[in-house]
């Protein structure tokens, strides 16, 4: 992997206070965030790692997305997004998925979900 992108997924991972982790009953609801909680899912052959703080009644939204690949051929793409309270933006992880996320009023939740393109909403697995 390239220096840069290295040095991209460190700033990614150093505001990461806890990791957020989905079992298997949990499989069917979305998952929940606080503010500075640590997102990490495969989805795919994409691995997506992240957090969102509290911005003004604003979730600002953190993302670093690897592609498929093996070290050295693997993309890496760093995402900011801000998501108002109340709505909900969308990442489209590969060709027929894609993850929700959805910011609740006063940014101090985020759901996120998984989005297939024949049944609609999935787990986060």
């Amino acid at each position: 992997m390239k220096q840069g992108n290295l040095r991209i997924m460190a700033l990614a991972g150093a505001g990461l206070a806890a990791s957020a982790t989905l079992t298997r009953a949990e499989a069917l609801a979305a998952l929940t965030l606080s503010p500075g909680q640590a997102l990490n899912l495969d989805v795919g052959g994409t691995h997506i790692a992240g957090y969102f703080i509290d911005r003004g009644n604003q979730c600002a939204l953190v993302l670093t997305v690897v592609g498929a690949g093996d070290s050295q051929q693997a993309s890496v793409s760093h995402v900011e997004m801000t998501v108002g309270g109340g709505g909900v933006a969308r990442l489209q992880s590969d060709p027929e998925s894609s993850l929700s996320f959805s910011c609740d009023n006063g940014a101090q939740r985020m759901r996120v979900w998984k989005n297939d393109g024949l049944s609609g909403a999935e787990s986060v697995e």
